[in-house]
Formats: structure tokens, sequence, C-alpha cells
């Protein structure tokens, strides 16, 4: 979430140990399509995900490489995400300000 929120370029990679990950599988509980925060927030793939044996420097590498090489690729990313990094905020200061007013009035 941090990377997204500085917006950065980012491959997030998940590894467990193998016994875990076996025994989550075998069992059905890992239910979730995605796990990073930025993919989940936004309801859709906007950075690469790799788990488990996906984990390898040369996938990372190649997940990673068209986001530095590719400008137009990053720039694209950098605004999905600050559209999730306005939709966080919800203007909180605003709505700080709103509810100490409404409490000022009510006293």
């Amino acid at each position: 979430l941090e990377a997204m929120l500085c917006k950065k370029p980012m491959v997030v990679a998940y590894k467990i140990s193998p016994l875990t990950y076996r025994v989550v599988n075998a069992l059905g509980l890992l239910k979730v399509s995605r796990f990073s925060l930025p993919n989940i927030l936004s309801g859709q793939d906007l950075v690469p995900e790799l788990i488990q044996d996906q984990c390898t420097p040369d996938a990372i590498a190649q997940a990673l490489l068209p986001l530095i090489t590719d400008q137009s690729a990053a720039a694209a990313l950098r605004g999905q995400f600050e559209q999730q990094h306005l939709n966080l905020r919800r203007n909180a200061g605003e709505q700080s300000a709103r509810a100490i007013l409404e409490h000022i009035q009510r006293a």
C-alpha cells in the first residue's frame, strides 16, 4: 500500500512455507483472487502478483521490467495509483472540519 501511495511501480510477491501452502491449497482455504492491497482496493489487477512457486528472481524481473522500461506504462500505473490514493483519502480533512463545526454548533 505504501508503494502505491508513493506512486512507485511494483511487483507483489508472496511466499510462505511450502508445507503451509500445501495445507492451505489442500483444504481449499485460499479463497481470494487477489492478495495485494492495490489490486484488492481497485478490484482489478493493477500490479503483478506472484505467489509461491512463481516467486523467482526471473519471474519478478520479467514482471517489473515493463514498468521500468516503458514510460507510458509506468505513467498509466501512476495515474491509477493516484486515483486509488484519492479514493482512500475521501476528503478526510474536510470531513473532520465539518464534524467539528457540527459538534460546536450543537454545543
